[in-house]
């Protein structure tokens, strides 16, 4: 059995992770290590001590130049090759199919040290999986690197079958040595493959470039000719045809660059909010006026405030839940915008908040290549379910986000617990969000009981902080809505024809063009959720061949072959495209 196992490489196995370990799985492992011995110790004594020592080692391996420095240091090879079975496997017999597989080093497929904990390698396996399938996608590599990688997660995860398999290992080790001719023509048709790379990436960043010009010229000329032109439709018979064909081209602009392995994040995120630009600064461009009414009705919590007026809860609803207005408020105390200019701008400027916490959240469970910018792209083109104006439900839903992006952390590399200072901020933003909107702040909590209640979240003291906050709120913040409103409340719900009614229903009510646009909304919505259920059926359902395992970087970092749907455990979204209706205030 092959093994590029260096006896110095002392980080490396403080981390739990080979050598030519990918950054994915060491911050994986890293955060699983430190997440249990930090909740456990809280700092004192030798578990302490070994935090730190993670720390060190982590800030080392995290750095490409330190790990670069460190790996020649101790004599690590600097790309050490994924072992590799020679031939098609067509013409070679079940005797040297067995030999080659018995050949191949587990530990160094699932690039976990050898002495790793069983929840390390837990850990490791979703990560190379993925990670081996950007691979095979990418052409580099065939499906047998998958067969593989269960092979060995299916070995080292049961004691008994991984205390035999050490055993052999340790046999195998004593008279194994990597020929270095073989070293040699790995590295030459590695070189070899390169230069084609090169040119697709050249294709599609050209491409990317080219249509963005033709869109940033499409954009520019349909907004300096627009003209305000109201119909049933809102706004979209303003826009020339040139506008759109302007929006049309700058996602698919944007999507050759999530093909590609450069890194592209400056150009994507220029794109991104040339988008936002077109869509929700241009209404307030070509109107001078905020979108909806209800934009100006919600003022008028701010206005109270404002003008010095103090709560009113008894008069005015939202200062039952007064986040919201005392937010704005105190933009207008500081900036001195009009409350027109306010309105107006927020759909913009709350839209640019939402990426902060959405890239993050996507980061965490795609953090290698460009393909997770898909996912920020399908939420601004599919969310426009019109609750971006001046609402509480916009700054709600920053909130809902930030929280999200929180509670995916935890899962995804704290092992399901948060130290004291996470906790705190956590249970900070989710105070705001309760004072700012009830539904939400609701809804969050009950996510929160679904991942306590799987076992995703282990610290059940942050749901039981979060669901007192709650109530306290409802009861006593909230409690001149309540007193007022509780049997009108009580009548809605009972009553569950009239509440599908008034939720479902309603939503095809109005004008005919606004049916229509209804109908269609829910339509695709429903065409997109048999699509993607298909799409992965047949995932699951192919057969993958058997062949050749083509050498590979030791240290993977590919770029994601592009979007290839939502992933199980991402946030997925159930909205659809469609032209937004923008509404002039009557």
């Amino acid at each position: 059995m092959a093994t590029t196992r260096t006896s110095g490489a002392s980080i490396y196995a403080l981390l739990q992770v080979h050598p030519a370990a990918p950054l994915e799985l060491i911050t994986a492992v890293y955060w699983r290590l430190v997440g249990r011995a930090g909740v456990s110790s809280r700092g004192e004594g030798a578990a302490g001590s070994r935090v730190r020592q993670l720390e060190r080692a982590y800030q080392v391996v995290s750095d490409p130049e330190k790990r670069a420095a460190y790996d020649s240091a101790m004599n690590i090879p600097a790309n050490a090759p994924l072992p590799s079975l020679g031939g098609d496997g067509s013409s070679r017999s079940a005797n040297e199919e067995q030999d080659a597989v018995a050949s191949i080093d587990y530990y160094e497929i699932l690039r976990v040290d050898a002495a790793a904990e069983h929840s390390v390698i837990e850990a490791a396996y979703p990560v190379m999986r993925e990670l081996y399938q950007a691979v095979i996608q990418a052409g580099d590599g065939t499906p047998r690197l998958i067969e593989l990688l269960d092979q060995a997660f299916a070995t080292l995860r049961n004691p008994v079958s991984r205390r035999d398999y050490d055993a052999e290992r340790a046999k195998a080790q004593v008279t194994a040595a990597p020929p270095a001719r073989a070293a040699a023509l790995q590295s030459a048709v590695a070189e070899a493959e390169q230069p084609s790379r090169v040119d697709r990436d050249s294709l599609l960043f050209n491409v990317s470039m080219v249509a963005s010009a033709l869109s940033v010229l499409c954009l520019v000329l349909g907004m300096a000719t627009s003209s305000l032109d109201l119909t049933d439709y809102g706004i979209a018979r303003s826009f020339p045809i040139s506008f759109y064909v302007g929006l049309v081209l700058l996602p698919l602009a944007s999507s050759c660059l999530w093909f590609t392995n450069r890194k592209v994040d400056a150009i994507v995120l220029g794109q991104l909010l040339l988008l936002m630009i077109a869509i929700w600064l241009s209404p307030y461009l070509l109107e001078s006026t905020a979108r909806f009414r209800s934009s100006y009705k919600n003022f008028s919590a701010v206005d109270w405030l404002a003008d010095g007026d103090g709560f009113a809860p008894d008069l005015v609803v939202y200062h039952n839940w007064p986040g919201f207005p005392v937010v704005m408020t105190g933009v207008l105390k500081i900036t001195g915008l009009s409350p027109t200019q306010l309105m107006g701008l927020f759909p913009f400027v709350i839209q640019i908040a939402y990426l902060f916490p959405l890239t993050y959240l996507l980061r965490v469970f795609r953090p290698a290549g460009n393909g997770w910018w898909a996912g920020v792209w399908f939420f601004y083109l599919f969310n426009w379910t019109g609750q971006d104006y001046f609402a509480p439900q916009a700054l709600a839903f920053f909130l809902f986000l930030c929280l999200l992006a929180l509670f995916a952390h935890m899962v995804a590399h704290r092992d399901g617990y948060f130290g004291v200072p996470l906790m705190a901020l956590t249970l900070a933003i989710y105070g705001a969000l309760v004072v700012t909107h009830v539904l939400t702040s609701g809804i969050l909590l009950a996510i929160m009981l679904a991942l306590t209640a799987s076992g995703q979240m282990r610290q059940r003291s942050l749901l039981i902080a979060a669901a007192v906050i709650f109530f306290a709120w409802q009861i006593y913040g909230a409690a001149s809505f309540f007193d007022f409103s509780h049997q009108r409340i009580e009548d809605n719900i009972l009553d569950i024809q009239d509440f599908f009614n008034l939720n479902i229903g309603s939503r095809l009510a109005g004008a005919p063009d606004h049916v229509v646009v209804g109908r269609m909304r829910m339509l695709m919505t429903r065409r997109a959720s048999l699509c993607l259920r298909r799409r992965d059926a047949d995932s699951r359902a192919a057969v993958q061949p058997a062949g050749v395992l083509a050498p590979g970087s030791g240290r993977v970092q590919v770029a994601d072959p592009g979007h290839r749907g939502c992933r199980p455990d991402g946030p997925r979204s159930a909205a659809t495209y469609g032209v937004p209706l923008r509404q002039r205030a009557v």
